[in-house]
């Protein structure tokens, strides 16, 4: 009898593996080791900490002395002279006079052939002339750059220092 009675507990055990597992089925979890992950953590840490450090001291040596810099960015310009015939591009002129004039002091003949300037944008940088630019008409220009017969002479805090034809003006910077 005890015969009978293994191979119809066996049976109802198999049964059992067959089918799906249920609310009231064993649960079986395997044992598995935990995986230890703050060592993977602590090294990419480690790694991270000495790139920046060996970066921040490569910039130490190699970049040059912090200067102090005054950005600013400019609306579009409210004096703008329109150019009545516009004259053709010719090689680059030194300036007539060295004198630095208004743009009311300009002689009506270049007050009229000066193009319309519209300065969307002016960076001016303490110390380092070369590192400011300004954008006209939609042209980044440095100092000593020319565009059109228009040369930049100086970029300064409030004014640009412009040529053209052969005559320097100053040109305001509105602030606002």
């Amino acid at each position: 009898m005890s015969y009978i009675l293994d191979a119809l507990q066996r049976s109802e055990r198999d049964r059992r593996r067959a089918d799906a597992p249920s609310i009231h089925s064993p649960l079986s979890i395997p044992n598995t080791p935990a995986r230890r992950v703050w060592p993977w953590v602590a090294a990419a840490i480690l790694i991270f900490n000495i790139s920046v450090l060996g970066l921040w001291s490569y910039r130490e040596r190699v970049a040059p002395a912090p200067v102090a810099e005054e950005i600013m960015s400019v609306a579009p310009e409210k004096h703008t002279v329109k150019a009545s015939v516009p004259t053709p591009p010719s090689p680059q002129r030194r300036s007539v006079n060295s004198a630095v004039l208004e743009i009311a002091e300009l002689p009506t003949r270049i007050q009229e052939a000066l193009p319309a300037l519209h300065i969307s944008a002016h960076i001016h940088v303490v110390g380092k002339p070369a590192s400011g630019f300004v954008i006209i008409n939609g042209l980044k220009l440095r100092e000593g750059q020319e565009q059109d017969q228009l040369r930049v002479d100086q970029i300064r805090r409030t004014e640009l220092v412009l040529s053209y034809l052969g005559h320097r003006f100053r040109w305001p910077i509105d602030l606002e």
